[in-house]
């Protein structure tokens, strides 16, 4: 039985954005993302993130999206989906939908990946 991988979708607000997630993988990943990203008509902008929630405590992986219309869960799936054949499915990835000034905090320690219109 496949394993259902650890993708979620949230919408916090105490995230610090600490620097971009790159190498080798992420690049294949943030590429196959990209594909299912361009087909939708609402995400301005993704990023790969390390991110910290709060003060306390370790660090995360994060798809960062700026989208028009917030947390979208067929996107999510899509975005799951496209994870877990790269991954697998005890690999854990966030996904964050950006709010007010979080688009530039982030953007100050990571570029995007994906901007809509640009290919």
């Amino acid at each position: 039985m496949e394993q259902t991988p650890r993708l979620e979708g949230h919408i916090r607000s105490r995230v610090q954005f600490l620097a971009e997630q790159d190498g080798p993988p992420e690049r294949i990943l943030k590429g196959e993302f990209a594909k299912v990203l361009s087909r939708s008509s609402h995400v301005q902008k993704a990023y790969l993130a390390v991110v910290r929630y709060g003060v306390a405590g370790g660090y995360d992986v994060a798809l960062c999206l700026q989208s028009a219309t917030g947390p979208d869960e067929r996107l999510i799936k899509k975005l799951s989906s496209v994870f877990a054949g790269l991954f697998g499915g005890a690999q854990h990835l966030d996904i964050l939908f950006l709010q007010g000034p979080q688009d530039h905090a982030v953007s100050r320690v990571c570029r995007p990946f994906y901007l809509a219109g640009v290919h």
